[in-house]
């Protein structure tokens, strides 16, 4: 009800498909205020505010626990995508076909908020602590191998810093997000840090994946 402007705007001149369902969906906060996500990905404003468009004109698919690799198996697709800058996060307007969704729909009827997590590609990131810059994990320094997440006595992390391109294509339901801007963040007494570009090489993607 206390929508972003660009969102109220732009639903206030959607004509809605029959047959389908319209999802408003809070996909990643930036950095600066909102943190690393759980993959120890960190996601500056400026990068988010440059490149959060390709949501919207890749377009990014619905799918489910980041099974992506099919565009036919997804649920649905972002038609719309804007940059919060009161609440520092990017939005997304989500079409999906009501048959697809009706999991999703009755949990938003008994008052439950699916939990949701975005996948990216990038070129290259960069560690936090040296400045290595790297395309793929075996080009990663000894502080992303090794210590990813890792708080120095001086106050830094051990992160990933994903300031170069982003291309966005898929935002998923998930059962355990990575951003906190997307559910609620549980943190679990010594968790396991895989980085996103882990994830991505267990799943056969050849880009690097952050979620």
């Amino acid at each position: 009800k206390a929508a972003y402007g660009e969102i109220e705007e732009f639903c206030s001149t959607l004509t809605p498909k029959e047959g389908y369902t319209y999802l408003h969906i809070l996909a990643m906060g930036s950095a600066e205020y909102w943190g690393h996500n759980r993959n120890c990905d960190s996601f500056p404003e400026e990068n988010l505010i440059k490149y959060h468009k390709t949501f919207e004109t890749t377009p990014a698919m619905l799918y489910r626990n980041h099974i992506n690799k099919d565009p036919s198996r997804s649920y649905g697709k972002v038609i719309f995508a804007c940059y919060n800058m009161g609440m520092h996060r990017v939005e997304l307007i989500c079409e999906c076909q009501n048959e697809l969704v009706e999991d999703i729909n009755q949990e938003i009827r008994l008052g439950k908020f699916p939990a949701t997590s975005m996948a990216t590609k990038t070129p290259s990131d960069r560690c936090s602590i040296c400045g290595n810059r790297a395309r793929t994990r075996q080009e990663y320094c000894t502080h992303l191998q090794n210590e990813l997440g890792r708080l120095y006595p001086d106050g830094r992390r051990v992160v990933a810093i994903n300031d170069d391109a982003l291309i966005f294509f898929d935002i998923s339901k998930v059962v355990r997000p990575a951003d906190v801007t997307s559910s609620v963040l549980v943190k679990v007494a010594q968790e396991v840090v895989t980085s996103s570009a882990e994830l991505a090489e267990i799943d056969g993607l050849f880009d690097k994946t952050a979620e």
